[in-house]
């Protein structure tokens, strides 16, 4: 998760909320955040980095949220 986090910060990303539910069978876990108002174009840059990252098994889902 660290990783996750030091990636996010680089592109000036903040977590709003975060919920973790871990998969014991499978010693994995899903992760859903939600981060306070950035840049799309960070965003982008931000997942193309956590998706090479060996620890994250499938590739990040970005959905915008307006409001």
């Amino acid at each position: 998760m660290s990783n996750v986090t030091d990636k996010l910060a680089k592109y000036n990303i903040s977590i709003k909320k975060l919920i973790q539910t871990p998969d014991h069978q499978s010693k994995t876990a899903t992760i859903v955040m939600t981060t306070h108002k950035t840049t799309e174009i960070n965003i982008q840059k931000c997942l193309r980095i956590i998706d090479k990252n060996k620890d994250v098994l499938k590739f990040p889902t970005f959905i915008r949220i307006h409001g």
